[in-house]
């Protein structure tokens, strides 16, 4: 016997009217008519009075009662449990971010994620540049990027990335509340490989600001770049999210005027369809440090 179809008979007493009955729950009065005597017909006893006075369980219909609920709450727990098994399934989500993101606010989204999809693995591969490849392949669902390697993918920002200078803390620049590229020019710089390193040399280019001396290193986390500036290697250019990061040597300077990335997700799919792939979008979204930036503007 169908649970569903015990529901009905449920709701039809509860509602006392077979023409309202049928209206509330989507029957035609002949339709629902038919369905009542046919599940009376199958188990053998009559569980509705029909009187003027309307629709009520019968004495035997009453003393079903209990187990009608139970099969019905069975019904549901067997569906509800199904569920949980299918999202037990090996389904992976795989995200490529750069450094920044993932020690500022992805470990907080990915707690909320987790709460909702206990049984789905999610991946974070990280990078910067290979981030597009990675996407271009299929090795990720989305990345998480500067705007400027959005390239030919649907790019949906979280807001502004503001680059701090680093600098040495005994170093004279270090004294000021901000400095300028046009300073930081007379100093040698360490950059990542990554691609914050073309956004900032775009930047003194585009002032007509010659480009200082450059040690450029293969990592694109910017605590290995705290360090080398730690060990007075030079001034770098650091993610505002590594702010409470800073070794106690070096000075995380604003910027004057402000130097920032427009960060946000890249996709293959203008709106994707998978509800655990949004879920984890809109967490992100949630818990990004980003978005108060964008009020700025």
């Amino acid at each position: 016997m169908d649970a569903k179809k015990l529901q009905v008979i449920l709701n039809t007493a509860k509602i006392s009217s077979i023409n309202k009955a049928a209206e509330k729950l989507g029957y035609t009065q002949s339709g629902l008519t038919y369905l009542i005597n046919s599940i009376e017909e199958e188990i053998g006893i009559s569980l509705l009075n029909r009187s003027h006075m309307g629709i009520s369980l019968t004495d035997e219909g009453n003393e079903l009662l209990p187990y009608i609920e139970d099969m019905i709450k069975s019904e549901q727990t067997f569906f509800t449990k199904a569920q949980q098994i299918k999202s037990r399934s090996t389904d992976k989500i795989t995200i490529g971010a750069y450094p920044s993101a993932v020690v500022a606010w992805i470990p907080d989204a990915l707690r909320a994620f987790e709460e909702k999809y206990p049984y789905t693995e999610v991946e974070i591969k990280i990078g910067s540049k290979e981030i597009n490849d990675w996407l271009k392949n299929d090795e990720i669902h989305f990345g998480i990027v500067d705007k400027s390697q959005a390239e030919n993918y649907y790019f949906t920002p979280l807001g502004y990335d503001y680059m701090y200078a680093a600098i040495p803390s005994d170093y004279l620049l270090a004294s000021q509340e901000s400095v300028t590229l046009r300073q930081l020019a007379q100093e040698k710089m360490v950059f990542s490989a990554g691609n914050s390193k073309n956004v900032v040399l775009a930047q003194f280019q585009a002032q007509n600001i010659k480009i200082p001396h450059i040690l450029t290193v293969s990592t694109v986390n910017g605590m290995d770049l705290l360090s080398m500036v730690s060990n007075k290697l030079g001034v770098s250019f650091i993610s505002s999210l590594y702010l409470k990061s800073c070794p106690d040597n070096v000075r995380m300077i604003p910027i004057a005027p402000p130097l920032k990335r427009t960060i946000g997700v890249i996709s293959k799919e203008c709106k994707n369809t998978d509800p655990k792939i949004l879920f984890l979008l809109k967490t992100f979204k949630n818990y990004s440090k980003y978005p108060l930036a964008l009020k700025d503007e």
